[in-house]
């Protein structure tokens, strides 16, 4: 009897910040199906977003070979064997845990996130020419392939990898994947909108992935303790270089317009806007899917009771039973 009265608490403790979560995943899914088609409607089907972004394309022209020559190399990891790899390591993760769900809603996001880019860029969504360019024209490249790929595989290991190691997780991969749409941009092979598409893309997926596993019951409350202070600090700098990036991006936009979008000097300064914008926009994104799973993971499935050999546990299910 007192230990039900003492477990209380605790499961209503539990109840709530997992319904809060339940919440943010629908919110966040829902503003990501907006966000994209506003996105669309005003880059792609107007012609003052055509021209914005056919400026930062022909501002892109102007960058030194080393930095085109370097973001070339960094895009060149991102081919069919590399995302075969990525799908394979969440996988590796999520099945190691004994968390067949997890591993394959991890897999799922990053396969599915591909292939509703290509099909949306290729055969759904359109690209009118509204605005006399030199590249690109009639071509549509909404969303971005590149920047799906790479949003896709943190947030894929947000939702697979152990809470204890996220912020590392988070430390290797975001630093790298955040910045990939600022680097096609570099290289003008997508425009700002793209790389803001494919954020948003990412997101919701991530977001009913996560809805799934928390339907099925196995999101549960992270309760294991430590300080994480080094995690603290990483979210820290990431969010405040951000900050700074969008803050010269928006500066560097209004400078395009000052100096005109048909002038090369303008031309830069939109390529530059869009540039920053696109990385700041990754690290958001990320963060923000991040904040989602604050206080929450999904605990490895343990062997069940002794005498069931073979067979396992719902997670938590003996912190449950030791209640």
């Amino acid at each position: 009897m007192s230990s039900a009265k003492q477990a209380g608490p605790r499961e209503n403790t539990s109840a709530a910040a997992l319904s809060s979560a339940a919440r943010r995943w629908v919110i966040l899914a829902a503003a990501c199906v907006v966000g994209f088609i506003v996105v669309y409607v005003l880059a792609v089907l107007t012609v003052w977003g055509q021209e914005w972004e056919n400026a930062a394309i022909a501002g892109s022209g102007q960058v030194l070979p080393w930095e085109a020559t370097d973001a070339d190399d960094n895009l060149d990891l991102i081919q069919t064997w590399s995302l075969a790899i990525a799908v394979l390591v969440v996988g590796i993760i999520g099945f190691a845990r004994r968390q067949v769900r997890t591993a394959l809603a991890g897999m799922a996001v990053i396969v599915v996130g591909v292939l509703l880019s290509e099909a949306l860029k290729r055969f759904i969504l359109w690209r009118p020419d509204l605005a006399p360019a030199d590249f690109g024209a009639g071509h549509n490249s909404f969303p971005s392939g590149h920047t799906t790929i790479a949003m896709t595989l943190i947030v894929a290991m947000i939702i697979v990898v152990p809470f204890r190691w996220r912020g590392l997780a988070m430390g290797i991969v975001m630093t790298w994947a955040g910045l990939i749409g600022a680097l096609t941009v570099t290289v003008h092979w997508h425009r700002l909108s793209d790389t803001l598409a494919a954020d948003m893309l990412a997101l919701c997926l991530g977001s009913l992935a996560s809805l799934w596993l928390l339907r099925s019951g196995w999101v549960k409350q992270y309760t294991g303790g430590g300080g994480f202070r080094g995690r603290r600090i990483y979210v820290i700098v990431a969010a405040t270089l951000a900050s700074i990036g969008l803050i010269a991006g928006l500066v560097f936009g209004i400078l395009a317009i000052a100096f005109g979008l048909q002038s090369s000097t303008g031309q830069f300064h939109a390529y530059a806007s869009a540039q920053m914008l696109a990385a700041t926009g990754s690290v958001f994104a990320a963060l923000g899917f991040w904040s989602t799973w604050r206080g929450l993971e999904v605990p490895a499935v343990v062997p069940a009771a002794q005498g069931e050999s073979g067979s396992l546990a719902h997670p938590a299910s003996s912190a449950d039973d030791a209640s």
